[in-house]
């Protein structure tokens, strides 16, 4: 069975998880989610506005994320929805 999470990345106070609620063929149709988490496991905040398609995230810093869309790099702001 696949994992629905694709990346995970982590700063200092979070860690950030990829989350895809569907399949990889859909990646390039569907938004994922972004979950904010610290380091006790609680969730902080989800992020749903977020570039597609994406496989792939780093954290720079706790308000900006990177992400490889397949082709390029993109800047992900970490602001609430």
């Amino acid at each position: 069975m696949d994992s629905p999470f694709y990346g995970l990345a982590d700063s200092n106070n979070y860690i950030y998880a990829l989350h895809w609620g569907y399949g990889y063929s859909d990646a390039d149709k569907y938004a994922p989610t972004i979950y904010k988490i610290d380091w006790n496991g609680k969730v902080i905040d989800r992020y749903f506005n977020v570039p597609y398609p994406l496989y792939r995230i780093a954290a720079l810093d706790d308000t900006r994320l990177i992400g490889w869309n397949g082709k390029e790099f993109v800047l992900i702001p970490m602001l609430s929805d």
